[in-house]
């Protein structure tokens, strides 16, 4: 579960995420004057507005929306070593980063239903 954690998180940092799809682009070889080839990217991120702060030693997240489903912070090091986890969610939104070392860059991933949905990055 551990590596299946840092590996999502490295993923996102990757910009793996986003794939291209051919024949979409109207300029493309592939593409003919009809409407067949045109996809729509239906993917939506929930959590595309949350945003972290960093204040006195704790994180706030702030945006998260109302999930029925357990919504997990967790923080890796620049190495991509696992440093700790928290459940969060709208009424829960902080998490107490005070033991991690100063001077280090970290990332937080919000994963939701066991898929990577947004990473920061924390610089302390």
């Amino acid at each position: 579960m551990k590596r299946i954690l840092i590996i999502s998180a490295l993923l996102v940092f990757a910009g793996i995420t986003n794939a291209q799809i051919p024949g979409a682009n109207e300029n493309s070889p592939e593409s003919n004057n009809n409407n067949d080839h045109k996809f729509a990217n239906k993917q939506s991120n929930d959590f595309a507005n949350t945003e972290i702060s960093l204040r006195e030693g704790e994180v706030i997240f702030s945006g998260l929306p109302d999930q029925p489903k357990a919504i997990m912070a967790v923080i890796t090091n620049s190495e991509g070593e696992f440093i700790k986890q928290m459940k969060i969610s709208a009424q829960s939104n902080i998490m107490n980063v005070r033991d991690l070392r100063e001077g280090s860059l970290y990332f937080i991933t919000i994963i939701y239903r066991n898929k990577s949905k947004k990473a920061f990055t924390l610089n302390k």
